[in-house]
């Protein structure tokens, strides 16, 4: 059964004068509706260890899916009792291959389209110890 998605961004920042102009101030706001399917993941959590490998959130796929991950700056003994701070510990999303296409510090997120058209998934891999990371995906009709 198909679902509708509503993700928005919303970017604001106050005038200064440094930058490109003197006025660098920002206000844009972008929303869009997205018709998704199964499979999905609704927004989980994770440990994201210090090995690619070990922490792979979404399998190969034929299919364009929506993909949300945070870095939390959280780590803990399991996921869902996260409690310490991994200050400055970042997240790698990466390929199958190990390619990174993605750095994540603390309490940073991304949303994105991806395909690999099959040839491979996506991992997570914590720069050091072990950080809780939320993820999500929806799959694109």
């Amino acid at each position: 059964m198909a679902i509708s998605l509503k993700p928005t961004l919303t970017l604001t920042s106050t005038s200064g004068a440094s930058g490109v102009s003197e006025d660098s101030s920002l206000a844009l706001s972008v929303a869009d509706t997205l018709t998704v399917t199964d499979p999905m993941i609704g927004i989980s959590r994770v440990q994201c260890t210090a090995t690619g490998g070990d922490t792979i959130i979404l399998p190969n796929t034929t299919t364009t899916r929506y993909v949300y991950i945070k870095n939390t700056g959280l780590t803990g003994a399991d996921a869902a009792d996260a409690a310490a701070i991994a200050s400055g510990v970042t997240v790698k999303v990466e390929l199958a291959d190990n390619t990174r296409i993605v750095d994540l510090g603390d309490n940073e997120f991304c949303f994105f389209p991806y395909n690999a058209e099959g040839s491979g998934y996506l991992q997570l891999e914590a720069s050091a110890d072990t950080v809780v990371v939320e993820y999500g995906y929806w799959t694109k009709v």
